[in-house]
């Protein structure tokens, strides 16, 4: 049986319309871009919530690779949503 693991964030104001993300020692500022009202101080929410799909999806396919001993390298993915 598989170990539950538990992912934890916060997210708090930085700006008068951005918001800084944490996680463990790491840290995302997102916000809007100028012609939605925003300031452009980082990606919008969206665009994070792609990359983190794709990023997890990228985790678990170079890890099954290499635990068959099949190595992948130069993987690259799209995300349109």
């Amino acid at each position: 049986m598989s170990e539950k693991i538990e992912v934890s964030v916060e997210v708090q104001q930085f700006g008068a319309s951005a918001s800084m993300g944490k996680a463990r020692e790491h840290s995302v500022v997102m916000d809007r871009p100028e012609s939605k009202g925003g300031e452009n101080k980082g990606l919008m929410g969206g665009e994070n919530l792609l990359i983190a799909f794709g990023g997890c999806f990228m985790s678990n396919l170079l890890a099954a690779g290499t635990a068959r001993d099949t190595p992948l390298s130069g993987v690259r993915l799209s995300i349109t949503g």
